[in-house]
């Protein structure tokens, strides 16, 4: 019984640490509300929902663990990097994560209810969705193979999610998000029944990387992605660029015009700064990177 209950405390710490992650980031984002004079009423800080937020990670923590096997969780070790970031991972997607673990192993029981009382960052608009068939323990994909992807997705979304419902996910959740490229990307994600994990290289990487992500030829082979309904995000890691920095950017196409017949319309959060909707992505990168730019769709 004791590596059990070990197994689902390590379990909801993590989750714990990948919500406290997502605080940090609305936390910053509150900072710079108030700072600025073009917010009439800045959001304050409050210490319950806060809580809430942690606690609301804890618990995806624990359902992460259910999911991955508790007896892998109890014989984690140190070195085990990829199990114990995957239920970061699980607890920074929080509400949306239960959600899908609810969807798929408790069918019928509806939304875990938890949605708009974490965190700034956190979606305050849910999105009506239609029955989708749960994954099977013979289609799931293992852990470690989605985290070497660094992308894991707990209730796969349909081959083609509708250019409508993408569009539908960006706009409902790029206000909490638009100083947070990867954060936007993992929430517009969640919303169409994907988690993906990790920063703007990780994610980057993960389009060049194969297993549910097909790497697409360039722009417009993107552009055409979208237009026909699937997820298509682009991306180039920090070190790719050409003035090399710690930082990736990423952004998620929609279908629209391409601008000077390459440029794809996309929406995309910017760290440190506020993004853009609705743009092509000549305005996501300089001119010196933006013929550089990875592009990939979800294809689980």
């Amino acid at each position: 019984m004791i590596p059990v209950l070990e197994a689902l405390l390590l379990s909801g710490l993590m989750g714990a640490v990948g919500q406290s992650v997502r605080a940090i980031v609305g936390l910053k984002g509150l900072a710079d509300d108030r700072a600025d004079p073009n917010v009439p009423n800045p959001e304050a800080f409050s210490a319950t929902r806060l809580v809430v937020s942690l606690i609301i990670g804890f618990v995806a923590g624990v359902a992460a663990g259910l999911t991955i096997g508790l007896d892998k969780i109890a014989a984690v070790s140190p070195s085990d990097t990829k199990l114990l970031v995957s239920l970061m991972a699980a607890g920074y997607a929080g509400a949306d994560f239960i959600e899908g673990f609810m969807a798929t192993y408790l069918p019928g029981q509806g939304s875990a209810g938890a949605d708009g009382t974490t965190t700034k960052t956190q979606s305050t608009t849910t999105t009506t969705t239609t029955a989708t068939p749960a994954p099977t323990a013979a289609t799931a994909t293992p852990a470690s193979q989605t985290l070497v992807a660094a992308a894991v997705s707990t209730q796969p979304p349909p081959a083609q999610p509708g250019a409508g419902n993408v569009r539908a996910a960006c706009e409902a959740e790029w206000e909490a998000h638009k100083s947070d490229c990867s954060g936007f990307v993992i929430a517009v994600a969640a919303q169409l029944s994907a988690v993906i994990q990790g920063d703007a290289n990780a994610i980057t990487q993960a389009l060049g990387a194969g297993g549910v992500w097909q790497k697409l030829a360039d722009g417009v082979a993107a552009a055409a992605a979208a237009q026909a309904g699937k997820f298509v995000v682009g991306g180039l890691t920090g070190a790719a660029q050409a003035v090399p920095d710690a930082h990736g950017h990423v952004v998620v196409v929609v279908d629209g015009p391409l601008n000077r017949g390459k440029y794809p319309s996309a929406y995309w959060g910017r760290l440190g700064g506020v993004g853009a909707k609705d743009q092509t992505i000549n305005w996501a990168w300089s001119a010196a990177d933006r013929d550089k730019v990875i592009y990939a769709a979800y294809e689980p």
